[in-house]
């Protein structure tokens, strides 16, 4: 578990088990949790065991190291995870959260602690039921074990539209979730895993990026570990902002110099043209398309081309409306 500031904390990877990224705020009496990734498991009293120095590991069973340092944290600081915040629904961010709310009696019993009983702050179109805490309709600011937090909708990014952002307003950070996606330093410099950000609305996802850049934060933190200080942070949101403009306005004019053109083949200019812009490496490029999962769908298909396709669907079907599809 790393201190980024006083009272908040991260634990996290990301590799081909699982994305494990997760904030942990510390209250008064208890903790907030934001994010809690997945690829976590827990199978408590059957694969854990102690080390001749007194130290608890993973044997047969699928407990993750973050997973335990996680509850390890909880029981060192005597306090319960009181509090869940989602900054939307998809499954890498809450996978671990509903494993934690089936698991809460078991894990609590095996570490004859309550370190597991929460209830959830989510977005107003979050599909999460329960156990709900606060649906976020409008912004709010919600005193929390001592935290003023302030909760900012912010979709675009998610198909749903659950997307929200936070605000720790004592030590000005700002978490994001998936908003921010600059796949690099700058538009001509791509350094993500793809030179397309994933949005299932580009444009309420500019809308909830010129909003975030009215924030005074001291420190932007995203959902997948990024950390960027208030300079870089604003460079990251306007390059992702700059990227959506330029999606759009490549696809509004391919669309009108081909009107006949298939959809599909106009995604393909629109994703060609912004690999070859941003100097991505055109052997990873050809790959997205070729790298299909289980279900046959490929990596371009998944991410990028939703993306492209709301602002192709403007202009070839100015009257129907793109929202996206999440696989």
């Amino acid at each position: 578990m790393r201190e980024l500031f006083p009272r908040l904390f991260q634990s996290g990877y990301e590799h081909e088990y699982g994305i494990g990224w997760c904030y942990l705020i510390v209250g008064e009496t208890s903790l907030i949790m934001v994010d809690p990734g997945f690829g976590w498991h827990f199978r408590p009293g059957t694969g854990l065991k102690t080390t001749p120095a007194g130290n608890m590991v993973r044997s047969e069973s699928l407990i993750t190291p973050n997973l335990l340092d996680l509850l390890l944290f909880s029981q060192s600081m005597k306090k319960t995870i009181r509090y869940c915040l989602l900054t939307h629904s998809h499954s890498d961010h809450t996978q671990n959260m509903e494993l934690l709310m089936q698991k809460s009696d078991e894990i609590n019993s095996y570490f004859n602690q309550k370190l597991v009983d929460f209830q959830l702050i989510v977005h107003q179109n979050s599909a999460f039921r329960r156990p709900v805490f606060k649906r976020i309709e409008n912004t709010v600011e919600l005193d929390l074990e001592g935290h003023v937090l302030e909760f900012v909708p912010t979709p675009g990014h998610s198909s749903t539209q659950d997307d929200m952002s936070i605000f720790m307003k004592e030590q000005s950070i700002l978490f994001c979730g998936d908003l921010c996606q600059p796949q690099g330093r700058d538009y001509h410099i791509c350094e993500g895993p793809s030179p397309i950000p994933f949005f299932c609305n580009g444009d309420l996802a500019r809308n909830s990026l010129k909003k975030l850049m009215t924030y005074d934060f001291h420190c932007l933190l995203t959902a997948h570990g990024y950390q960027y200080n208030r300079t870089d942070g604003l460079n990251a949101l306007r390059l992702t902002h700059a990227l959506l403009e330029r999606i759009d306005t490549l696809s509004q004019t391919l669309s009108q110099e081909h009107p006949n053109e298939h959809p599909d083949h106009l995604s393909l200019w629109v994703y060609d043209t912004i690999t070859h812009e941003r100097q991505f490496n055109r052997e990873k490029a050809e790959f997205r398309k070729v790298h299909f999962d289980r279900n046959g769908i490929s990596d371009f298909q998944k991410y990028d081309k939703i993306t492209i396709d709301f602002f192709i669907a403007k202009y070839k079907h100015p009257q129907s409306k793109t929202d996206g599809r999440e696989y």
